[in-house]
């Protein structure tokens, strides 16, 4: 999945306008995205939060590890919201940031749906307003097609586009 996340931004750099540094945020969120589930599976993303906030990874600043960890926390469920302390403390600059990584996010968290690797690939095309994503890999892809178009809400309004899933 992160390496589904990391293509996915180099892929679509012309609408996030994003540096190659939040490309490595956006990695780092990707890997440990799911690793509030070791505290409790229900509501896994909001101990990612926790979990992230509270422990520094070696080589990013507090301001980086913020935007990593309000990245991981969006990967399902509710958009970022002022209401939500952790999103609410970010300078604007950074929710915007935070909000486009996790639309990135959640797209490529819905290309592995079911954790068990059945995309080995996928392509992505723009055709205003419309964003083409074609997958490929092994057996029926069909749970991670409905995943993918029930998760890009937040991609869509994002970045202005309406995702297609193409066979």
């Amino acid at each position: 999945m992160a390496r589904f996340a990391v293509q996915l931004f180099d892929e679509t750099r012309t609408l996030h306008n994003l540096t190659l540094e939040y490309r490595l945020l956006l990695e780092v969120a990707a890997l440990l995205h799911d690793i509030g589930g070791f505290i409790n599976m229900a509501e896994h993303h909001k101990h990612t939060l926790y979990l992230l906030t509270a422990t520094p990874v070696i080589g990013l600043s507090k301001e980086q590890m913020a935007i990593v960890a309000n990245t991981a926390r969006y990967h399902r469920k509710s958009q970022p919201k002022m209401q939500h302390d952790g999103f609410r403390v970010l300078p604007s600059k950074d929710r915007v940031i935070v909000s486009k990584l996790a639309a990135l996010l959640r797209v490529a968290d819905a290309m592995d749906n079911e954790h068990a690797a059945k995309v080995s690939e996928f392509s992505v095309e723009f055709r205003k307003p419309k964003f083409f994503i074609r997958l490929k890999g092994e057996g029926d892809l069909l749970l991670e097609k409905w995943a993918l178009l029930k998760k890009a809400q937040m991609f869509e309004e994002t970045f202005s586009v309406k995702v297609a899933v193409e066979d």
